[in-house]
């Protein structure tokens, strides 16, 4: 039962402090679905085991549901039996739902990505490793996709008369764009491309966002068209 209900928990909710005191708080803040995983959090706590956390909902008045953050401890008497649960809840509300659009969002470009036509690799400006690679990019670099993230990229972004000057105008503006060349992949044969790349942040840490659309297809039927 209820003894304390402070001013947060009457915003939160909507009930008074009067309205809320001496009543059992799962009876009427807690929806029916989530009360197995509470009632057993708080047998826990009433069998000695604080402090813990645990995340649940919470009702308001008016049928609001809010996602709280609970750390949970007791105070006990004599003996050690539990006399007062005490729950310190932070209202998560809105961070869960920005973490699950930022999830669907993530889900949605991954899923772009993936089967994009355009192969992309992200390498480590620092490190010179392959962060990521999309699956165009295994079928262009003839590379397994257990080979492709962690290997040296450098190396392979562009041919090797063409390297230094990519790189330096990377790094330089931090963009390129329309970059035509050639590569060798890692079986050895050449590749067209156009090359585009970005300099992000990806997670923390300086990279290289290279787009490749590949043209050796079209670069074999000009050189066809160019010997008839």
């Amino acid at each position: 039962r209820i003894t304390r209900f402070n001013r947060a928990c009457e915003a939160l909710t909507g009930y008074t402090a009067a309205e809320a005191m001496g009543r059992i708080f799962w009876d009427f803040l807690v929806p029916p679905a989530e009360l197995q995983g509470v009632r057993e959090k708080w047998d826990a706590l009433c069998a000695g085991d604080f402090p813990n956390q645990h995340e649940n909902h919470w009702v308001s008045k008016d049928g609001t549901r809010h996602l709280i953050s609970w750390s949970n401890t007791a105070i006990t008497r004599g003996q050690g039996e539990v006399e007062y649960v005490i729950g310190t809840g932070v209202d998560i509300t809105e961070r869960k739902r920005a973490e699950d659009a930022l999830r669907a969002s993530e889900r949605r470009y991954r899923l772009l990505v993936d089967n994009a036509e355009i192969a992309v690799v992200v390498t480590s400006m620092t490190t010179g490793k392959v962060l990521f690679a999309n699956p165009r990019a295994y079928t262009l670099f003839d590379v397994r996709a257990d080979e492709a993230v962690g290997r040296q990229a450098r190396d392979h972004w562009v041919c090797p008369e063409d390297r230094d000057h990519f790189v330096r105008a990377l790094t330089k503006t931090g963009r390129v764009s329309d970059y035509e060349c050639a590569l060798k992949t890692a079986t050895g044969d050449a590749r067209w491309v156009i090359v585009s790349a970005n300099v992000i942040d990806y997670g923390g840490d300086m990279a290289a966002f290279v787009g490749y659309n590949d043209i050796t297809a079209r670069k074999h039927a000009e050189e066809a068209l160019s010997d008839s």
